[in-house]
């Protein structure tokens, strides 16, 4: 599969270093191309990547990238197994998420809410590295954009820990139901199953540790994803956050008691954090946890906090500022909604204008090739003509010439007949 000239493809073996160069193998996607990757990338089906070692951070097996290829100046098409093309030098790169975005898939049960994917804690292990944005399917929904990274997990042997965090800075995510979002994309919605690749330098078929990688993939990268989804938003940002920011908002609107029963909480909190900073650091999700678990007056002063909050009446205006923070988001989000409509719509009138230039340039090059063409026959036929027309006139001419010749030998014969009888007629007299 090919976007704006480049093709993406998997990491096929790992890297090894020869002749001053790092060398591997990559493995092009099937995606939803209609064409078969034995015909298009004929003998052992791969591309040959030379690169420097400053891109070894792309060189992991089953990671996707994107390149441009050419002509391998060396193919041998007697070798079965050498490779036709090979990647452009330094055209190498990570798919770009306007291009593509992988769906990382989770257990039912290993989260309670898709705001514990962003938690501290939490991780997935996968096979290979994922690319740098993905989309999250948990049970009968899928979420995104999420941010991925991939650490290699020394404990779990060539396995890789993915965490998560979220793409935008205001923690929200568009979700949506699979069936709709998968029946949605359509075509652009893929899976490649099986995708045989290789643990060791040896190429894929030629080794002893191999990789079977499977890819889920949105093509058209976030914007085919959010235009899938829709309107549909929510929060993604862990809880612990989410309740310390409203605290820091109230605390302007409470009277000094109130704040002062809020701050034992806050006091409460930071003491347990400190007691577990080894094992937890900043996570307060499992700080709020451990409040659950405090005794009876710590559960009396959150319901008192509760009512402190509600009789200051900054609740009031709290909730009018979220639905004006919420109506703006909304705002926000329909005028990017347009936006990206219309610059759809620009590239396809775009696509047209360029198609109708070309036709023009088309036309009037074979408009010049044929006026070319048909002045030349046309001067050719002129001069034939022209030399028919001098062989006549030069026919003609000899015809009048011998008419002239014979006419003056008439004459001659005709004045010497008269001087014979001129003197015939003088005796008869």
């Amino acid at each position: 599969m090919m976007f704006n000239g480049r093709h993406v493809f998997a990491v096929a073996q790992k890297p090894f270093a020869t002749e001053g160069a790092w060398a591997c193998s990559l493995r092009p996607l099937q995606l939803n191309d209609d064409a078969d990757l034995e015909q298009k990338y004929p003998r052992c089906g791969l591309v040959k990547w030379w690169f420097q070692k400053k891109d070894l951070e792309f060189a992991i097996p089953g990671s996707l990238v994107e390149a441009e290829i050419e002509n391998a100046p060396h193919y041998d098409k007697n070798n079965p197994k050498d490779m036709m093309y090979h990647v452009k030098w330094g055209s190498i790169g990570r798919v770009d998420e306007n291009t593509l975005v992988e769906v990382v898939k989770i257990d039912d049960d290993e989260i309670q809410s898709i705001r514990d994917v962003t938690g501290l804690k939490f991780y997935v292990l996968e096979e290979r590295p994922v690319s740098p944005v993905v989309v999250v399917e948990w049970r009968d929904k899928m979420y995104g954009p999420f941010d991925a990274t991939s650490y290699p997990d020394q404990d779990a042997g060539e396995r890789f820990k993915i965490k998560f965090k979220t793409h935008w800075k205001d923690g929200v995510v568009s979700y949506g139901a699979r069936d709709d979002i998968v029946t949605s994309l359509d075509d652009d919605y893929v899976t490649e199953s099986d995708v045989v690749l290789s643990l060791d330098p040896a190429p894929p078929g030629r080794n002893r540790a191999e990789l079977r990688c499977d890819y889920t993939l949105v093509l058209g990268g976030i914007d085919a994803f959010l235009d899938a989804c829709g309107d549909r938003t929510i929060s993604a940002r862990p809880f612990g956050d989410t309740i310390r920011e409203v605290c820091d908002g109230f605390k302007k609107s409470f009277t000094k008691t109130e704040w002062q029963q809020l701050s034992l909480l806050i006091d409460e909190t930071e003491r347990k954090l400190r007691e577990r900073q080894r094992e937890y650091g900043d996570e307060y999700y499992e700080a709020l946890a451990d409040l659950a678990q405090l005794r009876t007056t710590e559960t009396q002063l959150i319901d008192e906090l509760k009512k402190a909050i509600i009789q200051s009446g900054c609740i009031n205006k709290a909730l009018e500022d979220e639905v004006k923070h919420r109506v703006d988001e909304l705002a926000k989000k329909e005028k990017e909604r347009f936006r990206r409509e219309a610059l759809k719509e620009e590239r396809v009138l775009y696509d047209k204008l360029k198609t109708l230039r070309e036709e023009e340039r088309l036309f009037l090059k074979n408009f010049k090739v044929k006026k070319r063409e048909t002045e030349k026959k046309l001067e050719q036929e002129l001069k034939e003509k022209s030399r028919e027309l001098e062989k006549e006139c030069r026919q003609q001419k000899a015809e009048l010439e011998a008419e002239r010749k014979q006419i003056s030998r008439e004459k001659e014969e005709l004045q010497r007949m008269y001087t014979d009888v001129k003197p015939l007629q003088l005796l008869l007299r």
